[in-house]
């Protein structure tokens, strides 16, 4: 048995859109890493979240914001229910890790991939970060060498697609084909460049 490890992509309101989508490119979507089960599970099913985010929020019992300068900081999900947050788009599959390699392992594997740093170029971000991990995940032997930008072209015309929700033509889970640089649609229906300057919290 093995983990499949894959990028989600979540929009994020009117920045995925119109002219905005075009002047963010990659960064109009956040982008997570996400390990989840090998088979699929319908809507019980149960994954792993490791992401870079600067969002902030309304402390519910101090009423104080959090994150206030929005900073970047290290965010992970254990056994959650993806379907469950509604603005994800989808996940390119790109590697495999042993069915072995517990929760926490993977939280502390995470943590240790280096958060991006506001005001750099080229531009920091959720996906710099994802980029960096895919590096890291690939030195592990649990996904293939292939061409990171080819790549993060590949997921952003995905993300583009999954976009148009109930007319997109692509499902829900994707997978990246090294030898083709292409990908193997495999599994659920369908939901009912480049770097500039962020203005806006992700994810």
């Amino acid at each position: 048995m093995v983990q499949l490890v894959a990028v989600a992509l979540y929009h994020r309101n009117h920045f995925s859109l119109g002219n905005a989508r075009q002047a963010f490119g990659y960064e109009a979507y956040h982008w997570s890493i996400m390990v989840m089960p090998d088979v699929a599970q319908g809507d019980d099913e149960v994954c792993h979240l490791f992401d870079a985010t600067d969002t902030s929020a309304i402390n519910p019992h101090t009423f104080r914001m959090n994150n206030p300068k929005m900073e970047w900081w290290y965010r992970s999900q254990i056994d959650i229910n993806p379907r469950m947050n509604m603005k994800l788009l989808g996940r390119v599959v790109f590697g495999q890790i042993p069915d072995d390699i517990s929760s926490a392992e993977l939280d502390e594997f995470f943590h240790s991939i280096p958060l991006p740093v506001k005001n750099t170029y080229p531009q920091q971000s959720s996906v710099s970060w994802a980029i960096d991990a895919i590096c890291a995940i690939q030195k592990q032997g649990w996904a293939p060498a292939f061409d990171l930008r080819k790549f993060k072209d590949f997921a952003l015309a995905y993300g583009d697609e999954r976009m148009r929700g109930s007319e997109s033509v692509e499902l829900d889970v994707k997978h990246f084909d090294v030898r083709k640089e292409d990908a193997l649609v495999d599994r659920e229906k369908p939901l009912e460049d480049d770097e500039v300057s962020l203005t806006d919290k992700e994810g």
